[in-house]
């Protein structure tokens, strides 16, 4: 597979890291793809309307109110992605499970809604999902840019981290890149990594039996002040694997056919080494 070198560079270099969302009670039951977006959020009765750097209070927010089930947050989309950029992001990110199946491109002409009955670490993956199309635009286009070209979904998440990612505090894997550019061909990707993420988008509930609505009637106090991430949950799953290969190796069929099956195959990985060393 030949990669374009110039869609490797990047063009976005840091961010201001301070976000403002609301969190409201909805009563009525939505099932499905179906979303009830207020027509003025901040009008909602009971509104809670939070302005931090980064998601940081967000934990103790549920902690202290068990009524809050909705979040909205409306990111500002960075100049370096145009409109079709984000609307491409959007289909990749529910096609991968970084976002539920009812977002749509189209809310972002309002505001993001999100479910909250979720375990906390899955709501940071789709959070983190939003503000990536402002903190880090270089990420949202080189990922879809791997996608596009026919690999994995989250092969090119883990791939575009280690390349794109500043913040690796505003991110749901211990990934992140240099301090300087380095040539993609040079870049190893973890396989493992790839499958705990699989793992988790799977199957999230399994590795965190939490739910943001429920956490203010644990007995236990430690949750408000617990830190928002998804690192620790994801990093936790077994990883299969420490085996690390190249990005375009990534597009090699017996490695494609691992990563479809979700899981390491020793067999398989033995026929790429095989045919690689021929």
């Amino acid at each position: 597979m030949k990669l374009d070198k110039a869609v490797f560079q990047r063009k976005h270099k840091s961010s201001r890291y301070n976000v403002k969302y609301h969190l409201f009670n909805e009563r009525s039951k939505t099932l499905g793809q179906s979303i009830n977006i207020p027509k003025s959020i901040e009008k909602k009765k009971g509104l809670v309307t939070l302005k931090n750097v980064c998601f940081s209070g967000l934990m103790g927010t549920f902690f202290e109110d068990v009524k809050l089930n909705r979040i909205c947050y409306k990111p500002k989309i960075n100049k370096v992605l145009k409109s079709k950029d984000v609307q491409r992001w959007i289909d990749i990110a529910k096609a991968g499970r970084l976002l539920p199946p009812y977002v749509e491109f189209e809310h972002l002409k309002k505001t993001f809604l999100l479910r909250c009955n979720i375990p906390p670490s899955l709501l940071y993956v789709y959070l983190c999902t939003l503000r990536d199309v402002e903190e880090e635009p270089d990420f949202v286009r080189i990922t879809s840019y791997l996608v596009e070209k026919g690999m994995d979904i989250h092969a090119a998440v883990v791939a575009a981290s280690g390349i794109t990612i500043n913040n690796s505090g505003h991110h749901y894997l211990r990934i992140h890149a240099g301090y300087s550019d380095r040539p993609v061909t040079s870049v190893k990707v973890p396989l493992g990594k790839i499958f705990q993420l699989k793992k988790f988008l799977e199957n999230p509930s399994t590795y965190d039996k939490r739910s943001c609505t429920l956490l203010g009637k644990s007995t236990s106090t430690t949750y408000a002040g617990s830190q928002f991430s998804a690192q620790n949950t994801i990093g936790k799953i077994p990883a299969s694997t420490e085996k690390e290969i190249s990005i375009a190796d990534l597009f090699d069929e017996d490695i494609v056919d691992m990563l479809s099956s979700g899981k390491y195959s020793k067999k398989l990985y033995d026929k790429y080494l095989a045919r690689k060393k021929k």
